[in-house]
């Protein structure tokens, strides 16, 4: 057994070595294609990453993890309806996952869909207040992005703002009572 770990070694000298080795072994094995495109993704290989994330996703379509990051690259590449139909598979798998709803906030905020990105911050802290990217998050739309989101919520589908509503009732954040007061008065109008 030594022997053969010893003739092993140079496969293992980091993570893209170990799972190219393991996708040698098993080409089929969706979390190396998983973890390959982790560790290329790590390294700023993004192209080659997506093609490990696709070929987890395509070898198992209801693996989060691969759904997630699969997501994340089409997001960094701006493709928002493909990362957010990603986002929300990985969600329907895992619906109290932290990660993949502030991933699908963030994806939908950054496609313009700047009250529904809101929405699902809002929904996370309801969760779980103390999760602190979708503090700043929010914190940063309020303050940023008040005005537009008046506007928006002033030509949006009555369901979401009244969710909206809702949830600025809810969630309560430090320093932020002034911006919610201000978002509810103008969602209001």
């Amino acid at each position: 057994m030594a022997f053969k770990t010893h003739q092993e070694l140079p496969h293992w000298k980091n993570s893209v070595t170990v799972f190219s080795r393991a996708l040698e072994v098993d080409p089929d094995n969706f979390m190396a294609h998983t973890n390959l495109g982790q560790a290329l993704e790590r390294r700023g290989d993004i192209k080659n990453a997506r093609n490990h994330y696709q070929e987890g996703v395509r070898l198992n379509p209801t693996y989060p993890v691969a759904l997630n990051n699969l997501g994340g690259v089409m997001a960094q590449n701006r493709e928002f309806d493909s990362a957010i139909y990603n986002f929300n598979k990985a969600l329907a798998r895992e619906p109290n996952s932290y990660v993949y709803r502030y991933n699908l906030a963030l994806a939908l905020y950054e496609s313009g869909n700047k009250i529904l990105g809101l929405i699902q911050w809002l929904d996370l802290l309801k969760q779980n207040p103390r999760y602190v990217q979708a503090q700043n998050s929010v914190r940063f739309v309020l303050d940023r992005d008040f005005d537009a989101i008046c506007q928006l919520g002033q030509k949006t589908k009555l369901d979401d703002v009244l969710k909206l509503r809702a949830l600025l009732y809810k969630v309560s954040l430090s320093n932020l009572d002034a911006q919610i007061d201000r978002v509810e008065a103008c969602l209001r109008e």
